[in-house]
C-alpha cells in the first residue's frame, strides 16, 4: 500500500470514528451495531481516493473497460464518481481541456454521500480507533 492510500485510510478511520461517536452520544441508536451502520452510511467529508486513481477508474468505466474492482462498495463509489465527473464536465465544459485528473481533483474533494465500506470493515475501523484513543489517553495519564 502506498503512502497516499495509507494517508486516506488514516484520515477516513478518524473521520468515521468521530461520526460514530457523535451518533452514539446522540442517544438515537439503541445498539452499537445500529450506530456503526448509521456511521458508515453517514455523509463523508470527501471520497477518500486520489484524483489520479479516480481518473484511471472513471476513464476505464467510460470506455467500458474492466476496472479490476470486485468490492461492491468500491464499485458503487466509482459509479458515483463517474456520475459526478460527467455532471461536472457538463456544468464546466472548459475544464475538460485541463484533463481528467484536474476534473477528478475537484470531484473527489466534494462531500461524499457515505463512506462506501461494509459493516464489518466499519466495525474493525471503529474498534481500532477506540483502542488507539484509549492508548493515547493512557500515555498522557502515565506522564
Amino acid at each position: 500500500m502506498g503512502h497516499i492510500a495509507y494517508a486516506f485510510r488514516v484520515e477516513m478511520s478518524r473521520a468515521l470514528y468521530a461520526t460514530y461517536r457523535e451518533i452514539l452520544s446522540s442517544g438515537e441508536c439503541a445498539t452499537q451495531h445500529e450506530a456503526i451502520d448509521r456511521a458508515r452510511k453517514s455523509p463523508a467529508p470527501h471520497f477518500f481516493t486520489s484524483a489520479r486513481n479516480c481518473a484511471y477508474v472513471v476513464t476505464r468505466l467510460q470506455r467500458g473497460e474492466p476496472t479490476g474492482l470486485r468490492n461492491p462498495d468500491k464499485i458503487r463509489k466509482f459509479n458515483e464518481l463517474q456520475r459526478r465527473v460527467e455532471e461536472y464536465i457538463a456544468e464546466h465544459p472548459e475544464e475538460r481541456e485541463k484533463g481528467m485528473p484536474c476534473v477528478c481533483e475537484a470531484v473527489v474533494n466534494e462531500p461524499a454521500p457515505e463512506y462506501y465500506i461494509c459493516h464489518n470493515t466499519a466495525k474493525q475501523i471503529i474498534l481500532r480507533e477506540r483502542q488507539r484513543s484509549k492508548e493515547e489517553a493512557m500515555r498522557w495519564v502515565k506522564r
